[in-house]
């Protein structure tokens, strides 16, 4: 049933992409510039938007942002919902498997590690 109720969620996003799983919602966007975080920044309210109408509430708690990249000097923008600022995160478990934002796999090594002692 709720599937239903979020199945057209995915096309209220305009310039980025969505991955849903159950009821966790990911958008995610190749930044080059400014004007790409902006798009994600636009992206964001929409969903926000799409979320409010639909009585399916965001739990701003639970949403922040990382950015994955390798580069020297990537473009720096915060993003907000609903005007208040989202939380930065260097690493996130997604599905089991941790995701860091330079790319590396030592925190999945590490956690990986522990679980085998226990």
């Amino acid at each position: 049933m709720f599937l239903l109720f979020v199945d057209d969620q995915p096309n209220t996003v305009k310039t980025s992409r969505v991955a849903c799983y159950a009821d966790d919602t990911k958008i995610f966007k190749s930044i080059d510039s400014i004007t790409d975080c902006n798009a994600l920044q636009s992206d964001l309210n929409d969903l926000v938007s799409w979320s409010d109408s639909s009585g399916l509430i965001f739990n701003q708690s639970k949403c922040k942002y990382q950015r994955i990249t390798r580069k020297r000097t990537p473009a720096q923008h915060s993003y907000t919902i609903n005007a208040t600022p989202l939380e930065s995160c260097d690493t996130e478990k997604d599905l089991g498997v941790w995701v860091s934002s330079n790319l590396t796999s030592d925190k999945q090594v590490i956690e990986q590690g522990l679980e085998g002692w226990s």
